[in-house]
């Protein structure tokens, strides 16, 4: 490997790790918000979107770059097109980030006592799957990648219990009927964040041992 490519590759890797660290943020803000009803913040959240898709973008156009320059093999290239994937995917976290602080807007405008604790209970989960995710890819650790895809199931078998719990009520009226489904669109939302999270690990595995794991299993 060249010094030129081996610099390049390395300037990725921290374009990475910063998209990674901007959307960690948006999506500890988003539920932060939610926890506090802070509609200021909520709106600070939808706001903060445009400059993650910066990123992305600068991104795309530095492996594009790459690409065309230096045109990598074996290694070099598996991890151009799995930072390409993990790109589209942090971003996609912070879109839906952006849709938990619309809901949380529409929520504080209605009033609502506290966040359900099935809620609660999955993002906090979730956090800590995408903050490994980051851990992991700085260390190349697929040890650490491994364990967060294994926690998906986890995820999922949170997410339909608390799906139960919401279709069971059995609201007294339009309000409560209208808060019951924003909660439930909130929770489906983290689910799908959770998904997009156990794909940036599962990127990783492929960037270190060249293991397509995505398709591995099914998914409910």
């Amino acid at each position: 490997m060249s010094i030129v490519l081996q610099k390049e590759l390395t300037k990725l890797k921290e374009m990475i790790l910063d998209i990674g660290k901007h959307v960690e943020d948006t999506f500890k803000a988003s539920m932060s918000c939610l926890e506090n009803k802070d509609k200021d913040g909520a709106q600070v959240v939808l706001e903060s979107d445009q400059i993650i898709n910066r990123k992305e973008i600068e991104i795309e156009e530095e492996c594009l770059k790459i690409l065309a320059l230096h045109q990598p093999v074996a290694n070099d290239l598996r991890f151009i097109v799995a930072a390409l994937k993990m790109n589209n995917d942090l971003e996609r976290i912070a879109d839906i980030a952006g849709s938990i602080a619309r809901r949380t807007i529409r929520l504080i405008e209605i009033d609502y006592d506290t966040v359900p604790e099935e809620i609660t209970v999955v993002s906090k989960h979730i956090k800590s799957m995408l903050r490994k995710s980051l851990l992991a890819f700085l260390e190349q650790d697929t040890l650490i990648a491994r364990s967060i895809i294994e926690t998906e199931d986890l995820i999922n078998k949170l997410n339909r219990e608390a799906y139960k719990i919401f279709v069971a009520k059995h609201p007294a009226d339009l309000i409560e009927l209208e808060r019951s489904f924003l909660f439930l669109s909130i929770g489906k939302r983290l689910e799908r964040i959770g998904d997009l999270t156990t794909n940036l690990a599962e990127d990783l595995v492929y960037i270190v041992d060249g293991e397509i794991i995505r398709h591995s299993k099914l998914k409910f």
